[in-house]
């Protein structure tokens, strides 16, 4: 993949990525991947924690 990034003189908007939204279901899946629990219910780290002490 080769990505060229334009200068066009205009206001900032950022080059089209998207990086936040993926994050959560990223996360779910690994923790899935890795202990076989599900969460699927923010917060992830309340849900972990109790996971984690049973």
């Amino acid at each position: 993949m080769e990505v060229h990034v334009v200068n066009h003189g205009g206001e900032p908007t950022g080059v089209g990525e998207i990086p936040l939204p993926p994050v959560a279901p990223a996360l779910t899946n690994a923790i899935f991947a890795a202990t076989g629990h599900r969460i699927r219910r923010p917060p992830i780290a309340d849900r972990l924690r109790v996971m984690m002490t049973v």
